[in-house]
């Protein structure tokens, strides 16, 4: 079982759009987005939301920004309610995995974080595609990929795992 981690397995929506204003903060771009507003253009590529309202930092000077404002707001991040239980009787039948397109030192600082770390078998993280995460772990694990099965939230999940012949 693979799980996707920010909106899947925690809450980290205002911690994300506290990332995001410290961005547009930075770059003096008044006025900021609000959270609605932030959430009804969430889909990838996520650097297209800033460059269509004008921050003109480098891709690298962006995610800087914007992962070290999320690393202040990661202690706010929280499990969604029976995450624990839900992933513990997973992991009785099954390896758990974490796969996410976050900042990998994000992803595991809130995974430590949250007592989530103890529950999975690994992270991958930082990935903008999740198919080669999907196929490493397939082979990890030795198991054909018609048998992982990837939780997410978004689009991009089911697709990825029916990309790799995975269940999404």
């Amino acid at each position: 079982v693979v799980c996707d981690w920010d909106g899947t397995l925690i809450d980290s929506l205002h911690a994300h759009f506290r990332a995001v204003l410290a961005v547009f903060n930075r770059e003096k771009i008044n006025p900021l987005p609000t959270y609605d507003e932030w959430r009804s253009h969430l889909t990838i590529p996520f650097a297209k939301f800033f460059r269509d309202r004008g921050v003109i930092a480098s891709d690298e000077q962006l995610w800087n920004i914007y992962n070290q404002a999320y690393l202040k707001q990661v202690h706010t991040v929280k499990l969604f309610q029976d995450t624990l239980e839900i992933i513990s009787f997973l992991r009785a039948l099954y390896p758990v995995w974490i796969v996410s397109g976050s900042d990998e030192k994000n992803v595991r600082v809130a995974v430590e974080g949250t007592g989530m770390l103890q529950h999975i078998k690994g992270v991958i993280a930082g990935v903008e595609d999740k198919e080669p995460a999907l196929r490493a772990i397939a082979r990890r694990e030795s198991v054909d990929l018609a048998s992982v099965v990837l939780i997410g939230d978004h689009l991009n999940d089911v697709l990825a795992a029916q990309n790799v012949g995975a269940v999404g």
